[in-house]
């Protein structure tokens, strides 16, 4: 304990000779979360006058960076497994974040970032980005050190303003807690080519079996029910569902490449998520931005993207996994009842994406949280 914090003052003092002598007061910290990072490049690009930098932890960057890219980008080595390096580079940084006039630190729930979060001065205003529901894992000293949480969701805002308000010591968390939905590149227009017979799409994230066996129940009632329905897999569910029961239903396996997968959403007609968890799924904005209705269950931050009956149908969660199936078969029977339906619910939901990720609102948001 004593050797780190000689170690980091030791960075303090000699910080100038390890960073770039340039006065910044919007540092931004990439984590290696691929959804933060980019909203991250894009706070930077719309912040020119905040004079914002992008500091790495690594010698390579976690996400591509766009190209002309005006923004400093300041790497530092590789430090999390090194803990009296580590405490070497938070003074470095340190000290270069407490020269600069109104600086305001941003970044993820990150260890090498919590770190710099402890340590520099009170009049350093310290933004943590989450992601779901990892606000509830902000440790305490850093927690007492932070002045302003931004969630992803209005959902999990709430949640994290009632949990703070009911801990018996208040003490932890002083500061104010903001909800900025992801910033995304939003077309001007989208391309309305349905399918025949019309397309749902479920995208299968590791660990969820039970989601992958209820689409493949819901196909089942679909070729059952003579419902003239295709369905398509992306993920390794082969060994969880049964391709040969399923005639009714395409295959792609894992898709690594994202150019690939945007193609494969945009050449369906809807987009299933059977989830009620916390967090949102990656590939909900892309699918909102190419004009797909989604059909979800009504639970977690859903409802913020999901008007039932709009631009899509939340169906309510169940414990037994064959009356979600049921549901979600009803609405799928809703929607290619009527080929007026499914255009009138892609328009919608291509217009929430405009409401809800565009790049205006997104700064504006962003403006007010880092003038608090």
């Amino acid at each position: 304990m004593i050797l780190n914090k000689i170690i980091r003052q030791a960075g303090f003092l000699l910080s100038r000779f390890f960073r770039q002598d340039t006065p910044h007061s919007l540092f931004l910290f990439i984590s290696g979360d691929t959804e933060i990072d980019k909203n991250l490049i894009s706070l930077g690009s719309l912040s020119a006058d905040r004079k914002p930098v992008l500091i790495i932890f690594g010698s390579t960057p976690f996400i591509s960076i766009p190209e002309p890219f005006d923004i400093p980008v300041c790497l530092f080595p590789k430090i999390k497994k090194n803990k009296l390096v580590q405490a070497f580079y938070s003074g470095v940084i340190g000290k270069w974040i407490e020269a600069s006039d109104a600086s305001v630190i941003v970044g993820a729930q990150d260890h090498s970032f919590n770190n710099i979060i402890v340590h520099v001065k009170k009049t350093v205003k310290k933004i943590i980005v989450t992601k779901g529901d990892s606000w509830k894992n902000i440790e305490r000293n850093v927690l007492s050190k932070t002045d302003i949480i931004v969630c992803d969701s209005e959902y999990q805002k709430q949640k994290a303003q009632k949990n703070f308000a009911n801990r018996i010591d208040k003490t932890y968390f002083r500061g104010s807690v903001f909800a900025i939905h992801n910033y995304r590149d939003i077309p001007p227009s989208f391309a309305l080519n349905p399918n025949s017979p019309p397309e749902a799409l479920y995208i299968y994230q590791t660990g969820e079996a039970q989601k992958a066996l209820i689409i493949a129940e819901t196909a089942k009632r679909a070729q059952n029910s003579n419902l003239n329905f295709q369905f398509t897999f992306v993920g390794d569910v082969e060994e969880i569902v049964s391709p040969s029961q399923l005639p009714n239903c395409n295959f792609y396996g894992k898709i690594e490449d994202k150019d690939t997968l945007k193609g494969i959403i945009s050449h369906s007609d809807i987009l299933i998520i059977p989830d009620g968890g916390e967090e949102i799924p990656e590939y909900l904005g892309e699918s909102m931005c190419l004009g797909k209705p989604i059909i979800s269950l009504a639970s977690g931050p859903m409802a913020e993207f999901v008007e039932d009956g709009v631009n899509g149908f939340l169906v309510p969660p169940d414990k037994e996994p064959k009356k979600i199936a049921e549901d979600l078969f009803i609405a799928l029977s809703v929607i290619a009842s009527d080929n007026d339906t499914l255009v009138r619910m892609a328009a919608s939901s291509f217009r929430k994406a405009g409401e809800l990720f565009n790049k205006k609102k997104y700064y504006e948001k962003w403006k007010k949280v880092i003038s608090k």
